[in-house]
Parts: C-alpha cells; sequence; structure tokens
C-alpha cells in the first residue's frame, strides 16, 4: 500500500474529506469578512453525536488563523469556571510569534499585511476580567485588519451559571460594541431548549443557528469513495453501496468503515474494495458504533427513556406516536415528550409526522439486546428463545 490510511476514526480528527458542511462554512466565511454586524458572527451549532460538530470547530478556526486571526479554543466541559479558562487562553496565546501574516479579515478598511506584525507582542492587562482581556484583544486584532474568535466547544457540558459571565461579555463587546470578537459554539441539539433558554443568558437566544445533519446519500458515497479514488484504488459499486447504506449518512461511521475497508486492502493480494472486505468494515464499525457511541448515550437515559426506546424496539424500531401511546399505557402527550428527548438524545430520528425510529440500526440493535437481558432478568424467554 502506498499511501498511509487517511480515513480518521477518531472524534473530533478531521476527515479526509469534510463532506456537507460547504453551507456553514460559507456562512461562517461571509460573516469573518463582513464584521460584527453580521447576524453569523455569533454562531451556535448544533447535532447529534458523532455528526462532526467538534471537526467543523476546528476547521472553522483553521480558517480563522489563515485569516491573521487570534484563535481562542474552549469547551463547556472546561468547568467549574469557563471565563477563567478563557483568559487563561488569551494570555497562553498572545506572544509575539501568535501573529502570522494576515491576510484582509473582518474590515475593508485594515491596513495591508506589513512584516513587523510578526515580531509585534499583543499586550494584555495582567489582571483583568474576562471582558477587559477580550476587549483588548479585539482592539489589537482590529487595529491589525484581523479579529478575535472564541469557540466553545460541548456546550451542553457547561452550565447556566459559567455560560453566563460569556454571553455577557459577548453581548457588549461583539454586539453592542462591535469589536471583532467572533463566537461559534456546538453542542447537543437538547441545549437549544435547555441551558440556552436560560433566561439570564438572552444572548444566546439570539444566536445564529446551524446543525450538523446527516449527510445525504450523494455526500456519504463522496465522503467513503473519494479518499479510495485519489489513491487510485477500486472500490466495487455493491460494495460502495454497501457502505453508504450502513453509514446512515454518519461521519462517524463513514471513517470508520472506511478505514477499516482500507486495512483489508493493505494485503498485497486485494486488487481492491471488495463485498466481502466491506462487509467485514461494515462489522468493525457497528462494533465502533456500539462501544464509543451508542452505549455512552444510553447510560446517560433516564429509566423512562430506556422505556421508551425499548417500545420502539418492540414495535419494530420504527413507531407512530398512538401505537407508543398503547403500548406504554401513556398519555400522547408523555409520548411526545419523550419522543423530543429521544431525538435531542440523538438515539431517534423523526421521519414524517408523529412517526419515530432509530436513528442508527446500532441503536436497534443495543435497545433490542437490552429487551432479551431484561426478559432473562424476569425469567421470562427473550423474543427468539425456546
Amino acid at each position: 500500500m502506498p499511501y498511509s490510511n487517511p480515513f480518521t476514526p477518531t472524534f473530533g480528527t478531521a476527515p479526509p474529506v469534510l463532506a456537507g458542511r460547504a453551507d456553514v462554512l460559507g456562512r461562517v466565511s461571509m460573516a469573518m469578512d463582513s464584521g460584527p454586524r453580521h447576524p453569523d458572527y455569533t454562531l451556535v451549532v448544533t447535532g447529534r453525536r458523532g455528526t462532526g460538530k467538534t471537526v467543523l470547530l476546528d476547521v472553522i478556526a483553521r480558517s480563522a488563523g489563515d485569516k491573521g486571526w487570534l484563535v481562542l479554543q474552549v469547551a463547556g466541559s472546561d468547568r467549574p469556571d469557563l471565563a477563567a479558562n478563557v483568559v487563561q487562553r488569551a494570555h497562553e496565546l498572545v506572544r509575539p510569534a501568535s501573529w502570522t501574516t494576515p491576510s484582509l479579515g473582518f474590515s475593508a478598511d485594515a491596513p495591508s499585511s506589513a512584516g513587523w506584525m510578526a515580531d509585534k507582542p499583543i499586550a494584555l492587562p495582567n489582571a483583568g476580567d474576562l471582558r477587559t482581556v477580550l476587549t483588548a484583544m479585539a482592539e489589537q486584532a482590529s487595529a491589525n485588519g484581523a479579529g478575535v474568535l472564541l469557540t466553545v466547544d460541548e456546550l451542553q457540558a457547561s452550565t447556566a451559571g459559567a455560560l453566563r459571565p460569556l454571553a455577557s461579555v459577548l453581548q457588549h463587546v461583539t454586539r453592542r460594541e462591535e469589536r471583532p470578537l467572533m463566537f461559534v459554539g456546538c453542542g447537543l441539539p437538547d441545549v437549544s431548549r435547555t441551558l440556552l433558554s436560560d433566561p439570564g443568558m438572552t444572548f444566546f437566544h439570539r444566536c445564529a443557528r446551524a446543525e450538523t445533519s446527516n449527510l445525504t446519500d450523494g455526500q456519504a458515497r463522496f465522503a467513503l469513495s473519494e479518499p479510495f479514488t485519489a489513491a487510485g484504488i477500486p472500490i466495487a459499486d455493491a460494495a460502495l453501496d454497501a457502505g453508504v447504506t450502513a453509514a446512515v449518512g454518519y461521519p462517524f461511521m463513514i471513517q470508520h468503515i472506511g478505514y477499516a475497508a482500507w486495512e483489508r486492502v493493505a494485503d498485497p493480494d486485494a486488487a481492491g474494495v471488495s463485498t466481502s472486505g466491506m462487509a467485514a468494515a461494515i462489522d468493525i464499525a457497528n462494533l465502533a458504533m456500539t462501544q464509543q457511541l451508542v452505549e455512552p448515550v444510553w447510560v446517560g437515559l433516564s429509566a423512562k427513556d430506556r422505556e421508551f426506546a425499548l417500545a420502539i424496539a418492540a414495535l419494530g424500531g420504527a413507531a407512530e406516536v398512538r401505537d407508543l401511546a398503547a403500548h406504554l399505557g401513556w398519555s400522547g402527550n408523555t409520548v411526545n415528550a419523550y419522543r423530543r428527548r429521544a431525538i435531542d438524545a440523538g438515539i431517534a430520528i423523526a421521519v414524517g409526522r408523529g412517526r419515530i425510529q432509530f436513528a442508527h440500526q446500532a441503536f436497534e440493535h443495543h435497545a433490542r439486546n437490552e429487551q432479551a437481558l431484561t426478559k432473562l432478568d424476569d425469567g421470562t424467554t427473550p423474543h427468539g428463545g425456546a
């Protein structure tokens, strides 16, 4: 094999082909070039686990760095004091070597690139709160034809108390004072109705929104096949069809399937990706999906959330609200509430009005296994038993 494996089956690592994200990247690029009045200058990206939110943030950060911007990257899990972590990151970043020669940034009136900027220290107050530090950074970035990008990953892992100071500063510095301090955060879908709906954080309510939804079949096909094509490795049409079907549009699955399929064609006797080789790769990817994504999500579900998921499995993996209500003995309102919770948790997707199905076959398989274990614990025979 003349090339190393290009696929990246790890969370937060950029894939060889970033498919299906041109729209949001275009929005962010336009906002960077337009300035603080652009609606996407403060943006919250939501998406289920495994849909590439962290990868998207990293690509946006690299794009800002290429423009000569200062980039601050933190995570909502950096608790308990998110504001203090941002300040610390600012002091770590702001050194003479931090400046690269910038291209035109947010301002059309920005001065042209100058060689001395590469050696210019960025002065920050030795002691100062979040607003003082970010204002100083934004002022000096603006004077040098650039801006400051602040990204916060895993918003759902933070708390309202930790995010309120950040929301207040962004409201004042970015929106009211119109300084070049851009914000992009990402989190699971339920942050829109839980954390970000906190009455003390109206700033987040007004942020533009984007979503990392599942890829279309065409996008998934391109993301899976292009690395093989670029390396001159043939891939059978039937094998590619099977890989796309198994991925169900999950970038996480595409990378795992691609990685495992690539390892199989590393065999000198392999002429390319065969249907049998793809089937083996899909098995490996499904196991990774279960261990790394399904099981952690399942552990975080409440007992009633699990009961709801088991009901979907009992009804064939997809069901109408009325059928779930009859099966569970719940009211329609209760079923609708848990339908929304299942969608927010990423275990299920809406398929038409009042209908729901598992988001990926791995969730259905796991639910059926849990259902079988429950029956064994009850002393009854699981489905398929004698």
